[in-house]
């Protein structure tokens, strides 16, 4: 009977939950029916293709000028009827612009997706911006070392420029945001969960309404706990778990999207004077180890800027430039050290016994000759 009333309540929970997915979901038919895809093409000049995708941000579109069809866009539809909706969707649209107009004016290279135009139309919020070829999804299986390098330097100097230059934390940095161009060039795209500072070094508290922004397995630990200290230094958390995925060629976290998740929620059951400490990171590459350990720091203060991580990351990429910034020994550079030590201690301790060996070997043949001498007398 108890058997029983537990599938019925989990069957209640997954029907809820595909519930609220399908509500999130918007298709091409509701958006004829509600007269927007019409709307859109008639005031902003681009049709309404194929459905790309849908989440929890609502659902995407491609998309084609009617001035010139070889333009091609990427069309974000979200619902924005009520009151929070349309703030959260204000929110994303105003990170989004302020984005635009510091390219523009900057110029390429900045590795930082635009957007054409943002707006509410009929109750929908509508995001149009360029439709890149692919995301580092895509990808991230098959990369060499050296690109590995260097789509982390990019996204780390996309990070600088949100943070020294716009005083905005991302808050969800995954593979599938990164979206790369035809030359693979990077460009940090989806600030839906984004959140603007006053300053760069600004730390604000998460609302206690609302659930830990960003994807698991990527959330800083101040980010999860809900505390004041969110600031800039959470995306360079969730940077170092983009890292050591990239570096493992990995989409997400392996079998469980919550392990780094369920060690933050074990510090936050326990007295916080004895954090515990973050696993020994797996990693297979001893240029980025120390600097992918220093980003899961659990302190914030001591996770580097992305300036510092990008300059690490560029030397690692060009070994022939200067080193401008790396990151500090770790205790797993530490144990390397100490096995390679040990290593050579073993083989001298070797090298010795072997000496040793043939010297007593050598005394022995000369007693045996000395004898063998007595007796032919």
């Amino acid at each position: 009977m108890i058997a029983l009333l537990l599938l019925l309540l989990l069957g209640v929970f997954a029907t809820g939950i595909a519930r609220r997915s399908d509500e999130k979901d918007i298709d091409m038919d509701e958006l004829v029916a509600k007269g927007v895809a019409d709307a859109v093409e008639r005031h902003h000049g681009v049709v309404i293709g194929e459905h790309l995708g849908s989440g929890g941000f609502g659902s995407a579109f491609t998309a084609t000028s009617t001035s010139d069809p070889s333009d091609r866009y990427a069309v974000k539809f979200v619902r924005a009827v009520d009151d929070h909706d349309r703030k959260n969707f204000d929110d994303e649209c105003a990170s989004n612009m302020a984005i635009t107009a510091y390219v523009e004016n900057a110029g390429p290279g900045q590795h930082l997706a635009t957007c054409r135009s943002c707006f509410v139309l009929n109750g929908y919020g509508v995001l149009i911006m360029r439709l890149y070829p692919g995301t580092l999804r895509d990808i991230v299986k098959n990369l060499t070392t050296p690109e590995v390098y260097r789509i982390g330097a990019e996204i780390a100097r996309a990070l600088d420029t949100l943070h020294a230059r716009l005083a905005i934390v991302h808050l969800d940095l995954k593979v599938s945001n990164v979206f790369l161009d035809e030359d693979h060039g990077v460009h940090l795209a989806d600030f839906g969960v984004s959140v603007r500072l006053d300053r760069p070094d600004q730390r604000v508290r998460m609302p206690k309404e609302r659930s830990a922004p960003g994807t698991r397995g990527y959330k800083a630990p101040e980010v999860l706990l809900k505390s004041d200290q969110v600031g800039t230094p959470a995306d360079m958390y969730g940077f170092g778990a983009l890292l050591h995925n990239i570096l493992l060629r990995r989409t997400s976290w392996a079998r469980s999207s919550t392990e780094l998740d369920q060690w933050v929620n074990y510090g936050r059951k326990r007295d916080h004077a004895r954090k515990p400490r973050l696993p020994e990171v797996l990693c297979i590459d001893t240029g980025l180890c120390p600097l992918i350990e220093q980003c899961l720091s659990w302190d914030p203060d001591q996770r580097p800027t992305a300036r510092e991580a990008a300059a690490t990351l560029e030397a690692l990429a060009n070994p022939s430039r200067e080193v401008l910034a790396t990151a500090p020994t770790s205790s797993w550079m530490q144990l390397a050290v100490l096995n390679i030590v040990l290593a050579l201690t073993m083989v001298v301790v070797a090298l010795v016994t072997r000496a040793y060996r043939a010297l007593v070997t050598a005394k022995g043949l000369r007693g045996r000759r000395r004898t063998s001498a007595i007796k032919f007398f």
